[in-house]
């Protein structure tokens, strides 16, 4: 029966991997719910728990000193649910689902305890995953035209980004796979093979495994982000430091390869001229005033911190109180580490729980050096690329299907390293069944009807930037699934009815774009909210009030032209 249930979620992985996660649907950008990507990598995760319990008939669990650790890391970030404001709660409650989530699908696949065998097939399909993202990339360069559609690129010249839309999540994933090439190009070869079709299957694979020694370099330099240099960087260095004595001649091999692989990039980005090259200077210079202001917020409040989801409007509005004023920051949603994010949000509770979680992360680490087998210490490497990702961004925000890779990764360490615990209590082993089946069937349906209503919404907000009217109430009545999506509905709702005041003339309609944007603003930072607000307040005669949110929208907004004076928004804007 084990045999059974681990062949089942393996079935649901290796499709995820192979298939599903290269699908690309259109969106608006964004994070979280708002990528149909990662309500896709979400569907899967239900699929795989749904998939495992739903064929477990053991009474028995099995735990480990990393599973424990990360149970209470959890634990603790969801006590500040209890003191997040009401006005911040839904975002912080679907936040903390993720998090639950992510732990039911780990806990999950430690039940399975994957052989060796296992473990290298998982492997092999998350290297394949990574090179069909690389040649996604190659031929968004080369072969669709800018803004032609679907995964085409925005502008000519700009790096590629695959089914991620972010360049950062790109280099991370590509790192990843550097990573995994690399790892099982050192393990021990099949010495017999027993058909002709086994060992043409097996030189494939090997095959792939060393065309990534390649092709991953060459993405990793066009893409020319530093997490993804960090990442790559590290688990090249370190798998080359620990096999170098034993086995030099493979190692200057893939030296080689690796090599040729950067100068194969190199040549299309300065020769071919695929990607402008990228100055990070700026970027520099913002993340040390997002690190500066968030680390004055954690000073402001250390303990409770300033409540889950709050942390868009609270920035902003903190940025503009210190002194002296630090201003132009714009919308910023993350302070690009998780570790503050967690504790400046969510206070000393969410501080411990990372901690946990830390010690979780690197107490593997230390089991995979103390081993001899240093094969196993190049798979805890695997997870090094995210985790650094982790540090410098938001990339399991941005990606779900990161956050599955990651877990997958965690299970996969911690089942070859950990010494197991099982429970034999027959009462423990059906309430986790249950809620684990509970938890995938409700997810399940809640992620495909979120599917639905975000596709429609995507269509309607194309449509609308098209200037397209569109039948607002009609459209709302085939939503699948609205209270996740309830704001953005909202605000499509919104945009929908001054499209049509430049027909009606009501004035109600710009009456209720004053009353719903108020209360918009004071959870939100969004220039065009702004802009149209002010728009309206002026045209409605209310130049006081106008002015005072042109001000506040100038300092937030320093570069944007239309809130640089009081006479360059007026009425016009309405219309």
């Amino acid at each position: 029966m084990q045999v059974i249930n681990r062949k089942a979620i393996s079935v649901m992985l290796l499709i995820y991997l192979a298939l599903a996660m290269h699908v690309f649907i259109p969106s608006m950008g964004g994070s979280g719910l708002r990528v149909p990507g990662n309500i896709v990598a979400w569907v899967f995760i239900a699929l795989s728990v749904l998939a495992y319990w739903l064929l477990n008939r053991h009474q028995s669990i099995i735990t480990t000193t990393t599973s424990n650790l990360i149970a209470i890391g959890i634990l603790l970030l969801l006590l500040p649910l209890f003191y997040t404001s009401e006005k911040w709660l839904k975002e912080a409650l679907l936040q903390m689902a993720g998090v639950v989530a992510g732990l039911i699908f780990y806990f999950t696949l430690l039940q399975c305890r994957f052989s060796s065998r296992w473990r290298i097939l998982l492997l092999n399909f998350l290297l394949f995953a990574t090179l069909v993202q690389s040649v996604i990339g190659f031929i968004q360069l080369t072969l669709l035209p800018p803004l032609s559609g679907l995964m085409a690129l925005g502008d000519e010249g700009v790096r590629p980004t695959g089914v991620f839309r972010q360049v950062n999540v790109m280099a991370s994933f590509m790192a990843t796979g550097l990573a995994c090439s690399l790892h099982l190009l050192y393990l021990p070869q099949p010495l017999n093979i027993r058909s002709k079709v086994s060992s043409v299957v097996h030189r494939l694979i090997h095959l792939q495994q060393l065309a990534a020694l390649v092709l991953l370099p060459a993405m990793l330099v066009l893409l020319q982000s530093r997490a993804g240099y960090i990442g790559a960087i590290a688990v090249v260095l370190i798998n080359f430091l620990l096999r170098v004595r034993n086995q030099p001649r493979r190692t200057t091999a893939f030296v080689g390869l690796i090599i040729s692989g950067i100068l194969l990039g190199y040549t299309l980005l300065a020769g071919a001229e695929l990607v402008i090259p990228v100055s990070h200077d700026g970027s520099n210079l913002e993340r040390w005033k997002i690190l500066q202001i968030t680390l004055a917020m954690i000073m402001n409040h250390p303990i409770l911190g300033w409540g889950y989801g709050s942390f868009e409007y609270s920035f902003a509005h903190f940025a503009l109180g210190m002194t002296p004023p630090i201003t132009g920051m714009g919308v910023i949603t993350h302070p690009h580490n998780e570790l503050l994010f967690g504790w400046v949000e969510g206070g000393v509770a969410a501080l411990a729980g990372y901690i946990f979680l830390a010690t979780a992360y690197f107490r593997l680490m230390v089991l995979a050096w103390r081993r001899t087998d240093k094969s196993l210490f190049t798979l805890w490497l695997l997870m090094l690329p995210f985790a650094v990702h982790t540090q410098l961004e938001y990339p399991f925000y941005m990606s779900t299907g990161h956050w599955l890779i990651f877990l997958l990764l965690l299970s996969l360490t911690d089942s070859a390293l950990s010494k197991p615990r099982v429970v034999t209590k027959p009462k423990i082993a059906w309430t986790i069944r249950a809620v684990s089946l509970a938890g995938a069937c409700g997810g399940l349906g809640i992620m495909l009807s979120t599917l639905q209503t975000q596709v429609l919404l995507t269509k309607a907000e194309q449509l609308q930037l098209r200037q397209v009217n569109i039948d607002f109430p009609r459209l709302e009545q085939q939503f699948w699934q609205p209270w996740i999506f309830q704001e953005r509905i909202e605000y499509d709702r919104q945009v929908n009815q001054l499209l049509q005041y430049n027909v009606s003339r009501d004035p109600k309609i710009l009456q209720s774009y004053i009353t719903w944007s108020q209360q918009y603003l004071s959870h939100h930072v969004d220039k065009n909210v702004y802009a149209y607000r002010i728009a309206i307040l002026s045209f409605s005669n209310k130049a006081d009030e106008a002015e005072k949110q042109r001000h506040e929208a100038s300092l937030i907004f320093s570069h944007d032209p239309r809130f640089q004076n009081s006479i360059a928004i007026t009425s016009r804007e309405v219309e």
